[in-house]
C-alpha cells in the first residue's frame, strides 16, 4: 500500500537545530518522504479543515508543553492547530509521548488526554 504523508513541524523545529540533528538535515530528509509541502505556520495549517483525506496523525516527539497547551486548548502554533483540527473532525492522533517528567507533573495532562480517548490515542 502506498501512503501519503503530510508534515507539520512546530516552529521551534522548522527554523532551529536540535542535538540530535541540523535542521537542513531534518528538512531535507521529511521533503523526501512526502509530496507535499512542509506545513509550519498556524496559515498553512487552517487549510487542513477542509482536506477529508486525512486520516489520523502522529504526533511525536510530543513534548510535556506541547501536550499540555493540546489538551488546555491552546493553539498557538501550527502543530497544535492541525491537533485542534483532527479532535474536531472525530480523528485519531497517536501521541509519542517523550518526557522525563511523564510520572510528575506531566502526568496530569496525560491522564487529561486519556479522558479524551475517542480522538487521542496515547
Amino acid at each position: 500500500m502506498n501512503y501519503d504523508f503530510q508534515f507539520v513541524c512546530s516552529p521551534t523545529l522548522y527554523t532551529q537545530d536540535s542535538r540530535f540533528i541540523s535542521n537542513s538535515d531534518f528538512l531535507e530528509k521529511v521533503k523526501l518522504n512526502s509530496k507535499h509541502e512542509i506545513l509550519h505556520t498556524i496559515h498553512q495549517t487552517e487549510l487542513l479543515t477542509f482536506d477529508d483525506d486525512i486520516q489520523g496523525m502522529i504526533l511525536a516527539p510530543c513534548t510535556a508543553n506541547t501536550l499540555a497547551k493540546l489538551v488546555n486548548g491552546i493553539y498557538d502554533n501550527g502543530l497544535l492547530l492541525a491537533c485542534k483540527v483532527m479532535l474536531r473532525n472525530h480523528k485519531p492522533i497517536v501521541i509519542g509521548f517523550a518526557s522525563n517528567d511523564g510520572l510528575g507533573i506531566g502526568a496530569m495532562n496525560l491522564a487529561k488526554a486519556l479522558q479524551m480517548k475517542k480522538s487521542i490515542m496515547a
